[in-house]
């Protein structure tokens, strides 16, 4: 999540940045770049997200074969599965 916060923290520096200014272009060009960056955090964050997600299944999926693997052989390791 670290870079999530520093690409928000990006956005919210151009946003800054745009308020000072008092020409519409430039302030409109610095919006753009405030939005690109936004994106780039969404992006990133949907990732982080997608991969967690993933990593669940995988966890669940190792649960659920070693409980197959437990249920036909009465084995120590097996308790509290």
């Amino acid at each position: 999540m670290h870079l999530v916060t520093q690409y928000r923290q990006i956005a919210a520096d151009y946003r800054r940045l745009a308020a000072m200014l008092t020409e519409p272009a430039d302030k409109q060009a610095l919006e753009l770049f405030a939005k690109g960056w936004d994106r780039v955090g969404d992006n990133r964050e949907e990732m982080l997200h997608s991969k967690e997600r993933a990593e669940a299944i995988d966890v669940r999926s190792e649960l659920m074969e070693k409980r197959k693997a437990c249920s036909d052989v009465a084995h120590s390791s097996c308790r509290g599965l």
